[in-house]
């Protein structure tokens, strides 16, 4: 499929129907799947997946039509319904194309897949869980090589098209044994993981054979003793749901109403000395990359907390121009929270009283606050995990959170989307 020639041709349309300045992206993604339901594999298919988005800008005046068909008509019908909504909307000198990009190709992608490989992975994965962890029930999970192939060109002399290929691979599951049962947990992950660079088995990435062993403990689990404020070890997975709403407040909405507990610190200490996140949607290595951001820029890799200090905004161009700041170059995207000096063994050894924390289920709110549950969580006492905990309700502030951090992990669990330690953390009430 010429995916670069469908988006020049409803890029003519949209000039012909009178943009001023327009965009057009298309994607076309092609997934092959493996099914494992009830602890069984079942058949593989095929899918495809395809949208065209048109963006057209009159009079600063803009407006979007997304679409999943590409013949002509359908690429003349997006073209004209952007160009009838932007004359329509509201006028702002902010709204604008991104300013030329040049002309880049990009690949990202291993050798052709194989399925037989992948359909061994799923029966090796599913031999160790019988004979390893026989409480543990795959629920619908799946391993999926995903092909992608993208364009996005602009009338200001941006032209950008690139291919990935990569597996991915989705697990939910539960632990059962007899009437009693572990909460649900999942993991999902990416991988450069085609023969012969593939992996040897899914139990040895994104932690998933501890995820099992401790799903297996979780079917016993028991009642927090006691109500209290204090220490908490945050589990990478969480430390990633902690982290993605914290990029989330950095985002223009937010900081250019100043309703985000991040407005105006750019520059300071939001966080302590220990903390240095970076966003890589360009890493070296990445089973999947991210070339260009929504609004077209080059992507770069780009350093969010160094040191404690906030480095940069999440802003899309046009809150950029709102607020006179760079455009985010990230898309927020391949995060990394770089290891700390404390091995998870010693974190543990130095808390009198505290849990385990390693999912999270619950609001967070603009000002920092955040109220939920804990689960797939263990007591911590006197330097030694205790039990699972049943689901245990955890509440604090993203802004005490950030500054109380005590230690973060030398382990790193790399799932291919993220890389997070585990963070010793104070000031969070268990209850």
């Amino acid at each position: 499929m010429n995916i670069l020639g469908t988006a020049e041709k409803a890029l003519s349309k949209a000039l012909k129907n009178g943009s001023d300045k327009a965009s057009v992206a298309v994607s076309f993604v092609e997934e092959q799947v493996f099914n494992i339901d009830g602890n069984q594999l079942t058949l593989s298919k095929t899918g495809f997946d395809q949208s065209l988005t048109v963006k057209s800008l009159i009079d600063q005046r803009q407006a979007s039509t997304q679409g999943n068909q590409f013949d002509e008509n359908s690429i003349h019908a997006y073209a004209e319904n952007a160009a009838t909504q932007a004359k329509a909307s509201p006028q702002d000198a902010a709204n604008d194309i991104c300013p030329a990009q040049g002309t880049h190709s990009f690949t990202n992608a291993d050798v052709e897949f194989d399925p037989e490989r992948v359909k061994n992975l799923l029966i090796d994965l599913m031999q160790q869980r019988q004979e390893l962890f026989p409480t543990i029930k795959l629920e619908t999970s799946s391993v999926k090589f995903i092909k992608t192939k993208q364009a996005f060109i602009t009338s200001e002399n941006t032209s950008l098209t690139s291919f990935q290929s990569h597996l991915a691979a989705v697990m939910f599951f539960t632990a059962k044994d007899g009437t009693k049962s572990s909460s649900f947990n999942y993991t999902d992950m990416a991988l450069s993981a085609i023969a012969p660079k593939g992996p040897e088995s899914l139990l040895n990435h994104a932690d998933l054979r501890m995820m099992f062993q401790q799903s297996s403990q979780q079917v016993n689990s028991h009642k927090l003793p006691e109500k209290f404020e204090g220490d908490v070890i945050l589990g990478p997975q969480c430390v990633f749901d902690f982290i993605h709403s914290i990029t989330m407040y950095l985002h223009g909405q937010y900081l250019f109403t100043k309703s985000s507990f991040l407005s105006d610190k750019l520059g300071s200490a939001i966080a302590s000395p220990l903390w240095n996140l970076t966003a890589n949607p360009v890493g070296k290595g990445l089973p999947e990359h991210v070339f260009w951001t929504a609004d077209g820029y080059l992507s770069q890799n780009q350093s969010i907390i160094e040191n404690g200090i906030l480095k940069e905004y999440r802003l899309n161009d046009y809150y950029s121009k709102k607020m006179k700041h760079a455009p985010d170059r990230s898309e927020r995207t391949n995060m990394e929270l770089a290891a700390g000096n404390t091995s998870l063994r010693e974190m543990i050894s130095g808390i009198k009283k505290g849990i385990l924390l390693n999912r999270y289920s619950g609001d967070m709110s603009e000002n920092g606050q955040f109220a939920g549950v804990a689960k797939n969580s263990y007591y911590i006492e006197n330097g030694e995990l205790k039990f699972p905990l049943n689901e245990t309700m955890v509440s604090g502030n993203l802004k005490n959170l950030l500054m109380d951090t005590q230690s973060i992990s030398k382990e790193i669990t790399d799932t291919g989307l993220w890389k997070m330690p585990w963070v010793h953390v104070k000031g969070i009430t268990v209850s």
